[in-house]
């Protein structure tokens, strides 16, 4: 009980109390050691234990790896640069032991040919200053959704390893406030919670987890993986050649969950040319979606078919 009134102390002044208790139930909180995970409940959250490190082996087949993993993780992007395919997901690590007031970061789990390559430190956004209600404001530059720079520092980024990840994560930088209390509230093994809203958005993870689709899929593929139509389909014209305008769609739900951004599910941003994926990238779901759109990429996006 003393455990339970510490990590609520901290989950209410953070503001997660909807979410950090139900992590134990359904990612399969254990004590010290010893790893559980529920296979029937898939895709709940970003979190990876520390334990688990050890089932990425370099060459090891992506999906094998995610499947032992139980498809945990935060899709980034997946392109083909020059002749490889490279994906990219997010992790929030969990420690081996965690102390109060200890910051936490996150990974990222580079793929190569739909094979795991190495964990790196993610590369930092490019950032600008805009005026927000007459104040000066720092935020992430969006990007056109054709920039593959991200991923192109990933795959060039040195590899972490677990001896480089004790002293990364210890590390205080762009960390998410309380996830402390999130990292405690995983290793605690007897807490309950009945939340809905969170079993609700574990679902919408598991069915948009963007992990699933490949490059090269058709578009009936890609319906068939997510089992859903897309919410809206359209083109992003070209500036320098509008003949040249792609073509994507976009999957998920325009359900919004008072959810901590991590854990809250991700739409699917697919791009086809040619009848075939091309490119494939997330954006918070829910009713503001469109304006994460504009916040994260430059392009215009014309929707043609709304579903």
């Amino acid at each position: 009980m003393a455990l339970f009134r510490f990590i609520r102390g901290i989950a209410k002044k953070h503001s997660i109390i909807p979410f950090v208790i139900c992590i134990c139930i359904t990612t399969g909180c254990a004590q010290s050691g010893d790893v559980q995970t529920s296979p029937e409940q898939m895709s709940v959250s970003w979190l990876l234990a520390y334990e688990e490190w050890q089932l990425f082996q370099k060459g090891k087949n992506a999906e094998l790896i995610l499947e032992d993993i139980q498809w945990r993780g935060n899709f980034e992007e997946a392109a083909q640069l020059s002749d490889k395919v490279v994906s990219t997901i997010n992790f929030g690590v969990l420690p081996a032991e965690v102390s109060e007031g200890d910051e936490r970061d996150s990974v990222l789990a580079v793929f190569i040919e739909g094979k795991f390559d190495k964990f790196v430190q993610p590369p930092a956004c490019e950032m600008e200053t805009v005026d927000f209600e007459g104040t000066p404001a720092s935020r992430i530059k969006p990007r056109k959704i054709s920039d593959t720079s991200r991923l192109e520092k990933a795959v060039a980024s040195s590899p972490l390893d677990r001896s480089d990840l004790q002293i990364y994560e210890a590390a205080p930088s762009r960390t998410d406030p309380g996830l402390t209390a999130v990292w405690l509230a995983f290793q605690a093994s007897q807490l309950l919670s009945n939340n809905t809203e969170y079993a609700d958005n574990a679902a919408l993870r598991d069915q948009f987890n963007a992990s699933r689709l490949k490059i090269g899929m058709s578009k009936q593929d890609v319906n068939a993986v997510l089992k859903a139509e897309p919410l809206e389909s359209g083109v992003i014209e070209s500036e320098a050649s509008p003949a040249s305008s792609m073509h994507y769609s976009i999957y998920g739900s325009t359900t919004s969950f008072d959810l901590v951004y991590p854990f809250h599910y991700f739409n699917v941003l697919v791009l086809f040319q040619d009848g075939s994926v091309n490119r494939i990238l997330t954006v918070p779901g829910g009713e503001d979606m469109r304006s994460e759109l504009v916040e994260r990429f430059s392009d215009v996006l014309k929707p043609m078919e709304l579903h």
